[in-house]
């Protein structure tokens, strides 16, 4: 069954409304010089180490300064994070978020707010991108782990089970790193919109005379959930597109967003010579499908129709997650299978909705960042991450740091993929 994740999954909306579906543009590009990013302000790339060098002592200093400070334009360096308690699935992910060049950007342009009492999640993330970019000492290649409990209250909103009424942590669970990417974009999502009147909730777009008229003069019956721009949405989100069509009746489709395309993965051994691609699982995912079974609108008859899915629009930063997890008779299970991703992913014009109607081409993006899980189980295995700093890749595994080839990259069993436009 195909599925993508819009929304938080444990909170799914339920507030509609009635709007219209706006036809997919892309931005022109912007006349003014492309400011510094996150990455390009590494002052060069620092000398390999060993996994015990790698190792800094636990910091006890949490070197709490002010969201108001300008520590955001300091030159980085890797920071590893100290797991806490099963808390390498928030490591992993945050570490993939702070090499996310528009990310930062969103930080850096709210870090000068007097007053975060509305948006506390920000002024939290705010908080750790200063301190992984604080100076270091002139010989470190890496800054101290940081213990940054301050952390500890993005945990309580996601899973308030783990703390005591009063507030302190009773209990540690590993949990779902694609779960709690989720819940902290769709937070964000909301905190950034709490200063404005418009509605933060996805809304359906349900206007009966409205059609969309596609080639040969063919109508569609199009219906539409829509949420409010934002920082995170203009970064993060996008369109999916889901069209049945049959012989004789109106095309009809459905257009939703999502943070995270979802992939199904084939069985297969780790590692096999005949390994399924990234790109495989894409056409899986995108090509049509027959559908049997299916009610005819007009005549209420069983009649043959097809399904596919695709791309309305297209994000900046492209989140893939490849499931590994999956319910069997047995239960919860792990895949095992090795697929092979590219360092630079295209998206071809084909799976575009409008590609074939219009001068789009195939759009382009490039590897800065992967999450994988160690383990057989959810439950007890372990998130570490593999991200792109400059020219060079590091693996961060909680507070443990060391320099990796992309070819160590490429070789993982990753379980989030994260991509960003290179026509951004």
């Amino acid at each position: 069954k195909k599925e993508v994740v819009v929304m938080d999954s444990r909170h799914p909306p339920t507030t509609t409304a009635t709007t219209s579906l706006s036809s997919h543009t892309t931005q022109p590009p912007s006349q003014n010089p492309k400011p510094l990013s996150y990455a390009s302000m590494l002052a060069g790339p620092p000398k390999p180490v060993s996994p015990k060098t790698a190792q800094q002592p636990q910091s006890s200093d949490n070197n709490r300064r002010s969201t108001n400070d300008t520590s955001l334009t300091t030159i980085p360096k890797p920071r590893g994070l100290v797991n806490r308690g099963y808390t390498c699935f928030m490591n992993s992910v945050l570490q993939a978020l702070l090499v996310c060049d528009p990310f930062i950007k969103i930080l850096k342009k709210h870090s000068g707010k007097k007053n975060y009492e509305k948006t506390p999640v920000l002024e939290k993330l705010i908080l750790l991108a200063k301190e992984v970019k604080a100076p270091l000492e002139p010989r470190a290649s890496y800054g101290k782990p940081l213990q940054a409990e301050y952390l500890d209250y993005l945990l309580r909103q996601f899973d308030p089970t783990l703390y005591s009424s009063a507030g302190v942590k009773v209990q540690s669970r590993q949990h779902d790193a694609q779960e709690f990417l989720i819940f902290l974009l769709n937070i964000l999502h909301k905190e950034l919109m709490s200063g404005s009147k418009k509605n933060t909730e996805p809304s359906l777009a349900t206007n009966d005379d409205w059609v969309e008229v596609g080639k040969k003069n063919k109508a569609s019956s199009v219906v539409e959930i829509q949420t409010e721009e934002s920082p995170v949405n203009s970064i993060f989100s996008s369109k999916l597109r889901s069209e049945v069509r049959q012989r004789m009746n109106t095309t009809s489709a459905n257009v939703q967003p999502y943070y995270i395309l979802p992939l199904d993965l084939p069985l297969g051994s780790q590692h096999s010579r005949d390994c399924p691609t990234l790109e495989a699982s894409l056409d899986g995912f995108l090509l049509p499908e027959v559908l049997t079974s299916f009610a005819s609108s007009s005549t209420k008859a069983e009649e043959p129709a097809s399904k596919r899915l695709l791309f309305e629009q297209l994000p900046n930063v492209l989140i893939i997650q490849l499931k590994r997890f999956t319910y069997g008779v047995d239960g919860l299970k792990k895949l095992q299978t090795y697929v092979s991703y590219p360092a630079e992913l295209e998206i071809k014009r084909k799976y575009l909705a409008h590609g074939k109607s219009s001068n789009e081409v195939s759009r382009f993006y490039r590897l800065f960042a992967v999450v994988s899980h160690d383990g057989a189980e959810l439950n007890r295995g372990h998130y570490f991450s593999d991200v792109l700093l400059g020219d060079r890749w590091y693996l961060v595994d909680d507070a443990r740091i060391d320099v990796v080839s992309v070819d160590e990259v490429l070789d993982r069993l990753p379980y989030l993929l994260f991509y960003e436009s290179m026509s951004a």
